[in-house]
């Protein structure tokens, strides 16, 4: 009877695969950068890039299957609807502590469908992107060197890092960033699926924006409810968005906190 071995990677470490990869990905993205007059087309190219270059790296750098990063079929459900609803509960969280404290009120609602589609199919492609990349990829082959717990640190800490060029991007938004990593991280962490993490970042992302009338991570968009803030910007994120605001801080370290405390009860 033969077997059949796996070939190893091109690469032997892990942590230089990762490395390699953020290295030619914000290389890229620096270049096109130059030539792209919209955020819109940025968010686009940005995306088919980041699947080409992920799925050349894994294919050709790591020897693996690309669905082998966490794409699994048999993971979308319940991985999604668990995602979708952790994500949406913690971003409303955040917007009626905010509402109850009189930092934030509604003034309107409006719905037009073609901007809200305009803004789902936008903000999944960026959710889509960034988890392949810093979770799939990243993380993942981080903790092929390291244990999980600081492959999880430095996937993080890279998140944040890259988000550094966001435009407007005060202090508390890049500690929000990195602790967003660390949460979309052990999310990855316990389910080994990328599933989780993407609808989590898609709703956050997409409730914050197209549905309560936040700006995300310093982008405006079209929203069903228009918001109106006031007080600090500290605490209510201010022109940045709710990942400007000492609220989010508090909701993304209890989600960590339980994704910690979930993952600790398996081992």
């Amino acid at each position: 009877m033969s077997l059949h071995r796996q070939a190893p990677a091109l690469i032997e470490q892990g942590w230089i695969r990762a490395v390699f990869l953020i290295v030619v990905y914000t290389g890229l993205s620096a270049l096109w950068s130059n030539y792209v007059w919209s955020p819109e087309l940025w968010f686009t190219v940005s995306f088919v890039l980041s699947l080409l270059l992920v799925f050349a790296f894994r294919r050709f750098i790591d020897r693996r299957s690309f669905e082998s990063l966490g794409f699994h079929p048999q993971h979308f459900y319940p991985d999604s609807v668990i995602g979708f609803a952790a994500g949406t509960l913690l971003v409303c969280t955040g917007a009626l502590v905010l509402y109850y404290m009189k930092n934030l009120r509604w003034t309107d609602v409006a719905f037009n469908p073609g901007d809200f589609f305009f803004s789902l199919v936008l903000l999944a492609m960026i959710a889509l992107s960034e988890e392949l990349i810093f979770r799939g990829y990243v993380l993942r082959n981080l903790m092929k060197s390291f244990n999980k717990w600081i492959a999880l640190f430095l996937s993080a800490l890279l998140f944040a890092i890259v988000h550094h060029s966001n435009l407007g991007i005060p202090s508390l938004g890049l500690v929000n960033t990195f602790l967003g990593g660390l949460v979309l991280g052990i999310a990855y962490i316990i389910t080994r699926s990328l599933w989780l993490p993407i609808f989590f970042h898609l709703s956050w992302n997409f409730i914050q924006g197209p549905v309560l009338g936040f700006h995300v991570s310093g982008l405006s968009f079209e929203s069903l409810m228009s918001a109106e803030l006031s007080g600090s910007a500290a605490i209510t994120g201010g022109q940045y968005g709710f990942e400007g605001s000492i609220v989010c801080s508090f909701v993304l370290f209890l989600a960590l906190i339980a994704g910690c405390y979930i993952e600790s009860q398996k081992t």
